[in-house]
């Protein structure tokens, strides 16, 4: 099998990404939610493993920092290589329920 990065300088990749986006300030640190509201704005870290368990990083990616809904996709795909699939599917589904992201409603399947 072929290895995706095989000749790739992935940390100059990344580096060429982050020098790109270091200087980005247009939005705003989510107020609402108090750990996300201590943020520093101006940091700005990346890191990437290989499934050889590589670690390519650069900018602030050692400060610790709440991952939040960022979670979600990493859970969902830990639970459908446990679960399969099919019954991810039918516990959670996978269409967008119309309320807000945090709401606590389910819908009538108990999903």
């Amino acid at each position: 099998r072929m290895n995706p990065l095989y000749g790739v300088n992935v940390k100059a990749l990344l580096q060429e990404i982050h020098d790109d986006l270091i200087d980005e300030a247009s939005g705003a640190v989510a107020s609402y939610i108090p750990e996300l509201a201590k943020v520093d704005p101006n940091m700005l870290g990346m890191a990437i493993m290989s499934c050889e368990g590589k670690l390519y990083s650069v900018g602030d990616h050692s400060t610790p920092f709440s991952i939040q809904s960022i979670a979600k996709p990493f859970l969902y795909a830990f639970g459908i290589s446990y679960n399969g699939i099919e019954m991810m599917q039918e516990k959670i589904g996978v269409e967008p329920s119309g309320v807000a992201f945090n709401s606590e409603k389910m819908d009538p399947n108990g999903r």
